[in-house]
C-alpha cells in the first residue's frame, strides 16, 4: 500500500486550500495505526521556504508569537522546517480562510451581510489590539490569514510572516499581485509602520466584505467620496454613515480622523456594535458558513469519521523511510534552526524552546548512535578471534559498556518522559486558558445580546408610547374642533336670540305708539258723539258718575284690542301653550337641578346585565310646564336589552327625571310648555 505523505512527524491527510503564501493541509499524529490528534499545517511556498534568511527570521519570530493566547488567534503549536520546506503547525479547527469565503460569496452571489462583516472585523481588531498589549504587531493582514471556523469563530494566523518578509523586498514583490489591495499606496509589507499596515488591512477587508469589491486606491479619486458612494452587496444601499466613518479613518491617512493606533479602531468598532443598531453573533455567522459550505462540511465530517476508524499501519510504514531520511539529512531541523543563530553565540543544545519535542528526538538519536558506536567498539574485539587474548576481560568491558549505555538510555527516556509530561501540562494549561477566554467571550456576547434585546424592547415600548401619544393628540384635536364648533353654534344661537329679542322689543314699542295714537283720537270723537246724549239729559254743571268709568272702559278695551292685533306678524302665544323645542322664538329651559350619576344595582352587575366599570345612559323625553316643573316623562331609549331585567333602573330614571326643575320656558315673554330630551346616567361600580 502506498504510504501517505509525511512532513516532520505529522502525516498530511488532505490539502484544504491554497493561497499565495502556501497551502493549508489537514494533518494528524498517528500512533499504532490510529489517529491521535488532528492539526492544521500551513506549508509555506517553496520560494519563501527555500530562502535561508527568510527561514531564520521566520523561526526566530515564531518563538515570540507562539506565546500569544487569545480567542481570536489560532494557537500555534510549532514551526517545522524539513528538506527545504517550512510549515506552521496550528491546533485543528474545521473551517476555511476568509479568502476562500469571499471567493464563495462572489461565485455563488451570496454576499456577507453587514452584521457578518462587522463581526469578522471586530474579532480581527480584538486580536490585534491584544497583540499590541504584548508589544507585537501583525503587519501582514489579508484575507488568507483570517481563519473562519464552521462555528462562526474568527482566528488570526501568520503573525511571524511580516518580520521575515521585511528583510526580503524581492520576495514581497512576488506577493504584490495577490495582496496589493491590502496595503496603503506607496507601501508594502517591508514598511516600518506595521500599525498602519494592520489598520489599512482591516479597513480594506471590511470594505471588501461589505461591497464585494476590493478597495483600489489607484484612480479612485477622493477616498471619502469613494466610500460614501459605495453600495453594500447584501442590501444594495449606501454604506451606513457610522461604518463609513470608520472606513474613512482606516483607509484615508490624510483624513483628520485617520487612525494611528489599532486599539482606537477596535474601540470605535466595539462602540458601534454596542450601540444596538446591529446585532452580529457567532451563531448567525455559523449559520451562514453552513449554508455556503454545506457540501464541504458534510464531506469533511464523513472523511474524519472514516479516518478515526481506519488503521493506517501499512501506510505509516510506507511513509517511514521519508522520516528516517529526514533524520539523517544534513538539513535536519537542528542544523536549519541553529545555523543562523551561531554567530550570536547561542549554544546549539540550548536553542530549542521547551514546547518543542524535536531536540529530545534528536538527543535520543545521538544517544542511540553513541550506544551503537560503543557497542561496535566493544563488540569488535570479540569478533576477531586472533586478537582475543583475554575473553573474560573483553566480556567484562563489553558488559560495562552495555550497562553504561543502558543506564544512559534510561536516563534519556526518563528525561524525555518528564519533558513530555511538562509539555502536555503546558498544552493543557494553554487549552484551559483558551477555553476560559472563549467562555468569557461567549459570556460577553450573551451580555451584549441581552443589552441589545433590552434596548430593542425599550425602543419598541417608546414607539408604542409615541403612537399612543399621537393618537391621544389627534383625539384631543378632534375634541377641540368639536368644542369650537359647539361654541360657534352657541354664539350663533345667542346672536339669533338677541336679534329676536331686539326685534320683539322694537315691535312692542311700535305697538305701544300705535295704541296711544288710537286712544287719543277716539276721545275727541267720543266727546262729539256723546254731546247729544248729554244735551238730552237734564242740564247739569257736572258729569254723571258713570261717565268717567265709561270713558276709561272704552280706552281699556281699545288698548286690549290693539294688543290682541299687533301691527307685526308675530303673535304672542297663550300662557301654558305647548311650543316645539325648535321654535326660533322659544327661550329654551335649562336644568336647575344638579343630577348626579346613579348607581347600577349590584344584582345587575352580578348577572352580567351591566359590565363592572361601565356607564349606561337612559334617554328620557320630559314635558316642562310653564313653571319649570316636569309634567310628563317618557323613556325614549334604554341600554337594557329587550327581555332582560332592568332591576328597577327604568323606574329610578323616570323618578329622577320627574323631580328635576328647569328654568321657565318662554316665547315672546309669555310662559309656555315645551318637550326636551335629557340623559340619566348609571355607573356600575
Amino acid at each position: 500500500m502506498e504510504g501517505i505523505k509525511k512532513f516532520n512527524k505529522y502525516y498530511l491527510l488532505e490539502q484544504q486550500e491554497e493561497t499565495g503564501i502556501g497551502a493549508l493541509w489537514r494533518g494528524a499524529n498517528i500512533a499504532d495505526g490510529k489517529i491521535q490528534e488532528y492539526f492544521l499545517l500551513n506549508l509555506v511556498n517553496e520560494k519563501l521556504a527555500g530562502n535561508d534568511d527568510f527561514v531564520d527570521q521566520f523561526l526566530n519570530q515564531s518563538m515570540t508569537t507562539s506565546k500569544l493566547e487569545h480567542p481570536n488567534i489560532l494557537r500555534q503549536v510549532t514551526n517545522a522546517p524539513e528538506n527545504g520546506q517550512l510549515a506552521s503547525v496550528y491546533e485543528f479547527h474545521e473551517g476555511f480562510s476568509l479568502e476562500k469565503v469571499l471567493e464563495r460569496c462572489n461565485s455563488d452571489g451570496f454576499p456577507l451581510s453587514i452584521d457578518h462583516a462587522l463581526l469578522v472585523t471586530s474579532k480581527m481588531l480584538s486580536a490585534l489590539a491584544y497583540a499590541k498589549t504584548k508589544h507585537m504587531t501583525h503587519g501582514f493582514i489579508n484575507p488568507s490569514v483570517v481563519f473562519v471556523t464552521h462555528e462562526g469563530e474568527i482566528k488570526l494566523t501568520s503573525f511571524q510572516f511580516n518580520t521575515a518578509l521585511r528583510a526580503l523586498p524581492g520576495l514581497v514583490a512576488d506577493l504584490e499581485p495577490t495582496y496589493g489591495p491590502y496595503v496603503p499606496t506607496n507601501m508594502d509589507y517591508t514598511a516600518e509602520d506595521r500599525d498602519q499596515l494592520d489598520i489599512f488591512g482591516c479597513g480594506s477587508i471590511l470594505f471588501e466584505m461589505l461591497t464585494g469589491e476590493r478597495f483600489n486606491q489607484n484612480g479612485a479619486g477622493d477616498v471619502a467620496a469613494r466610500i460614501k458612494n459605495a453600495t453594500t452587496a447584501s442590501e444594495g444601499e449606501n454604506i451606513p454613515a457610522a461604518i463609513a466613518n470608520i472606513l474613512i479613518s482606516a483607509l484615508d491617512s490624510g483624513a483628520g480622523s485617520a487612525y494611528t493606533d489599532i486599539q482606537k479602531m477596535a474601540k470605535d468598532m466595539d462602540d458601534l456594535l454596542y450601540s444596538g443598531e446591529y446585532s452580529p453573533t457567532t451563531f448567525n455567522l455559523a449559520f451562514f458558513m453552513h449554508s455556503a459550505f454545506r457540501i464541504e462540511m458534510e464531506e469533511l465530517g464523513e472523511k474524519m469519521n472514516s479516518e478515526r476508524e481506519r488503521n493506517f499501519s501499512g501506510e505509516v510504514k510506507a511513509a517511514a523511510p521519508a522520516a528516517s531520511a529526514v533524520a539523517t539529512t544534513p538539513k535536519a531541523e537542528p542544523a536549519a534552526v541553529q545555523q543562523p543563530r551561531a554567530p550570536q553565540g547561542v549554544p546549539a543544545p540550548a536553542a530549542p524552546t521547551p514546547k518543542s519535542k524535536a531536540p529530545l528526538f534528536i538527543g535520543l538519536g545521538v544517544a542511540a548512535a553513541a550506544i551503537a558506536v560503543v557497542a561496535v567498539l566493544f563488540l569488535q574485539p570479540a569478533a576477531e578471534p586472533e586478537k582475543d587474548t583475554n575473553k573474560d576481560l573483553a566480556a567484562q568491558i563489553q558488559q560495562e559498556g552495555q550497562d553504561a549505555a543502558e543506564e544512559r538510555l534510561r536516563e534519556l527516556q526518563e528525561e524525555t518522559e518528564r519533558l513530555n509530561n511538562l509539555m502536555a501540562e503546558q498544552q493543557a494549561q494553554a487549552r484551559r486558558e483558551a477555553e476560559e477566554a472563549k467562555a468569557k467571550e461567549l459570556e460577553d456576547d450573551l451580555k451584549r445580546m441581552e443589552d441589545q434585546l433590552q434596548q430593542a424592547k425599550m425602543r419598541q415600548e417608546q414607539q408604542e408610547l409615541m403612537a399612543k401619544l399621537d393618537q391621544q393628540r389627534k383625539e384631543l384635536e378632534a375634541r377641540q374642533q368639536r368644542l369650537a364648533k359647539l361654541e360657534e353654534d352657541r354664539k350663533r344661537r345667542e346672536a339669533n336670540e338677541a336679534r329676536r329679542k331686539a326685534e320683539a322689543d322694537k315691535t312692542r314699542k311700535n305697538q305701544g305708539s300705535n295704541t296711544i295714537a288710537k286712544v287719543d283720537k277716539p276721545r275727541a270723537n267720543d266727546t262729539k258723539v256723546n254731546q247729544p246724549k248729554e244735551q238730552s239729559k237734564p242740564a247739569s254743571s257736572s258729569p254723571t258718575p258713570t261717565e268717567p268709568a265709561t270713558t276709561n272702559q272704552t280706552v281699556s278695551n281699545v288698548a286690549a284690542n290693539n294688543d290682541a292685533t299687533p301691527a307685526s306678524d308675530i303673535t304672542p302665544p297663550r300662557m301654558g301653550e305647548l311650543i316645539p323645542l325648535d321654535d326660533p322664538d322659544l327661550n329654551k329651559p335649562t336644568p336647575l337641578t344638579n343630577v348626579e350619576t346613579l348607581k347600577v344595582p349590584k344584582k345587575a352587575i352580578r348577572n352580567d346585565v351591566v359590565k363592572r366599570g361601565a356607564t349606561i345612559v337612559f334617554l328620557m323625553k320630559v314635558l316642562v310646564n310653564e313653571t319649570g316643573s316636569v309634567d310628563q316623562v317618557n323613556v325614549m331609549r334604554s341600554p337594557i336589552k329587550a327581555g332582560q331585567n332592568d332591576y328597577g333602573m327604568i323606574d329610578d330614571a323616570i323618578k329622577t327625571a320627574r323631580n328635576m326643575r328647569f328654568s321657565t320656558p318662554t316665547k315672546l315673554g309669555v310662559p309656555v310648555k315645551t318637550e326636551m330630551y335629557i340623559g340619566i346616567n348609571f355607573r356600575a361600580n
